[in-house]
């Protein structure tokens, strides 16, 4: 059996679904182990007592926290994280920062996500966590009305600061300094000030009001939670990765009903979609990404129920709802509506009620669930479906339910046509170039400035040999390859074109470089960068550098004789000859051999920096 002997982590595994792939698992296979991650610690440790009392012989672990930050930051709420100003600092570095793997700081190696994926080395990832709401009900829209306030503020102050006021100042006129100071106070104020703010963020002032905006900002969010999880997973060998997500509206469309009290179509639920399909997206481009890891998806569009029914107290906003006598007023005679007036009601105790548990959902009161399960509405599936047809899918059975395979059938793959009118485009070019007598080798237009510079190099080392044969022939060193591709550099007037296309020149000796006037890696905001350690330099000429050193021609070499021995290994007759790490020519032509290194090193522009590849 698939899953027999393999370590599976579920996260999200107290919930109706995680509970029930469980208890398949459990029943079904002899699994290594099961670790049960959940985000509070009694609801992953009494996930581990039911499944014990069921299945007293599997082997049960149990992890919690909040797998979308640093583990130091995974057991406070989010309000906790966003009332501390160094907090909200960090998880501005741990969205936007750097993943360089020599950085022990960095969100890749503190992660709770990426800490549980490297301390169970799991065979089988299930993903069973509600990731489109985590994410995306961090309230921006309130939060953008916030910022636009406070930044509308500041800007009408700025505006109304009289110029000639400033002038005087500077020039030492005593009132102006004054007048000029006043306005700097206030200026400092607006900082400090709490325009809009709730008394639970009583802690925000509208200056890191501003970083709650960028850290709450949904598709930065997501994408880097994606790459940290595919890191994790290709660097243990986790051999399948199953997502349950969801539509974000239970299957229904913008007429949905079922919102938080906002207006129709809700704000909050579209956002809730939009993350809940860019989240396929991105599994979509896992799934195309070499590796050791499969990628599927099963996005259930209705409501999921349900984990049973009782009497329970009732919770607003994490609160128990208390019991009051309600009192009349006469609306005629209200100046205005008094929202919240606690005090004024003596509490009778707690509002309980009879309702229908439906797990992360909620609970629903009969009513409720009435409507909401109602034909036509969302109705509602089991999570023993859903977890029956999860269990297929990792056992390699097709139940046409992954969302992953469903978009890779409906895409548009590369058609005949496009392959029979590549060489004819091709050819003209070819002709083109050597009518004009001008190289067509790379504009800088298309991906990162490390193909332009991959580019420049495989065209500069064709014009010493034109064949992997004669490289593989090549008795000189690399000191003598080095200054004939300097002088062929200089020669052919490419010094100016790569330059000109911001494009970094480094010269043999490897402390000058040749340059344009403009630079595009480093990449940075700021005109001036600093120099750093010899790292760094390194660093940008691995990314984006022309790099003429000996020590690149023998990476150079190396790659050359790569693609010769897999040229030979590869000379049977038929189709069996190509596939991905196969260069078929022994020419050397520029765009088919760099396609050829991104095949042949899948991880080249994710591991570059590290220096892994290079």
């Amino acid at each position: 059996m698939i899953m027999t002997g393999e370590t599976i982590v579920i996260l999200g595994g107290y919930g109706l679904v995680g509970m029930q792939i469980a208890r398949l698992i459990a029943k079904n296979y002899q699994p290594k182990k099961i670790i049960i991650a959940s985000l509070f610690e009694h609801e992953a440790e009494k996930a581990v007592e039911e499944l014990k009392a069921e299945f007293p012989a599997l082997p049960l672990e149990f992890c919690f926290g909040n797998v979308f930050v640093r583990k130091e930051y995974s057991l406070l709420s989010r309000n906790e994280l966003l009332s501390n100003e160094a907090r909200i600092k960090q998880l501005y570095k741990d969205t936007f920062g750097d993943l360089k793997a020599s950085d022990p700081e960095n969100i890749f190696n503190k992660c709770l996500l990426s800490q549980i994926i490297r301390k169970y080395r799991p065979d089988v990832l299930i993903d069973a966590i509600n990731t489109a709401t985590g994410i995306s009900y961090q309230d921006i829209k309130t939060s953008s009305h916030r910022v636009f306030k406070f930044h509308d503020g500041v800007a009408k102050r700025l505006e109304a600061i009289d110029e000639s006021v400033l002038e005087k100042a500077a020039a030492g006129d005593s009132a102006a300094i004054t007048e000029a100071l006043e306005a700097l106070k206030e200026l400092k104020a607006d900082y400090s000030d709490r325009l809009g703010i709730e008394d639970r963020d009583k802690n925000l002032n509208n200056n890191l009001q501003l970083y709650v905006q960028l850290v709450s900002q949904i598709v930065p969010q997501l994408v880097r939670h994606v790459v940290l999880l595919y890191k994790a997973c290709h660097e243990v060998g986790t051999r399948m990765y199953l997502k349950i997500g969801t539509t974000g509206t239970g299957g229904m469309g913008l007429n949905i009903p079922y919102t938080h009290g906002e207006d129709r179509p809700s704000f909050k639920l579209m956002a809730k979609s939009s993350v809940g399909f860019a989240h396929s997206g991105l599994l979509f481009l896992l799934a195309r990404t070499p590796g050791p890891t499969i990628f599927k998806e099963i996005k259930p569009a209705s409501l999921i129920g349900y984990r049973k029914v009782d009497v329970r107290e009732i919770k607003k906003s994490g609160s128990k709802v208390e019991v009051a006598k309600p009192r009349q007023e006469d609306l005629t005679t209200l100046a205005s509506l008094d929202t919240r007036d606690p005090e004024a009601f003596k509490s009778e105790g707690f509002l309980s009620l009879p309702g229908v548990d439906t797990g992360e959902n909620g609970f629903f009161a009969r009513g409720e669930f009435e409507a909401i399960t109602y034909l036509g509405q969302m109705e509602f599936v089991t999570p023993q479906e859903i977890a029956e047809i999860a269990i297929h899918e990792m056992s390699g059975r097709n139940t046409g339910k992954d969302v992953v395979q469903g978009l890779a059938g409906a895409v548009l793959d590369p058609s005949y046509r496009g392959g029979f009118l590549r060489p004819i485009a091709i050819n003209d070019l070819d002709k083109l170039e050597k009518e004009s007598g001008i190289p067509s080798v790379a504009i800088g237009q298309l991906g990162p400035p490390q193909l332009t510079k991959l580019l420049f190099e495989t065209h500069l080392l064709a014009r010493v040999h034109k064949t992997i044969s004669g490289w593989f022939n090549e008795s000189r060193s690399d000191e003598e390859i080095a200054a004939q591709l300097d002088e062929e550099l200089r020669e052919s007037g490419l010094d100016k074109t790569i330059t000109s296309l911001g494009i970094p020149i480094r010269l043999p000796n490897g402390k000058d470089i040749l340059r344009g006037a403009r630079i595009t890696i480093p990449e940075s905001v700021e005109r001036h960068v600093p120099m750093g350690e010899n790292d760094d330099r390194d660093e940008w000429t691995a990314q984006g550098w022309v790099d003429l050193r000996p020590e690149n021609i023998g990476r150079w070499r190396l790659r050359f004789n790569s693609a010769m021995k897999a040229r030979e290994r590869s000379s049977r007759e038929g189709s069996a000859m190509f596939s991905r790490e196969t260069y078929p020519y022994d020419e050397i032509r520029s765009g088919e051999i760099v396609g050829w290194i991104f095949n042949h090193e899948p991880l080249l522009g994710a591991e570059a920096v590290g220096g892994r590849l290079w």
